[in-house]
């Protein structure tokens, strides 16, 4: 196993329960966040939409 191999895996959310939990890839999320992806290969929990970001600008 070569090290580009490895992705590393992340969930990102509110704690105590205040929001949904979005993970995937470290890559996936950070497209997702930036506006340069649309999060198709992110999971959400509970399941619903992903959260709707602020408009970058």
């Amino acid at each position: 196993m070569h090290a580009k191999d490895l992705e590393l895996h992340l969930t990102i959310g509110i704690g105590a329960g205040l929001g949904p939990a979005v993970e995937g890839t470290a890559g996936a999320l950070l497209g997702w966040l930036t506006g340069r992806d649309d999060g198709a290969d992110l999971t959400v929990r509970p399941a619903t939409a992903l959260p709707v970001l602020p408009a970058r600008g």
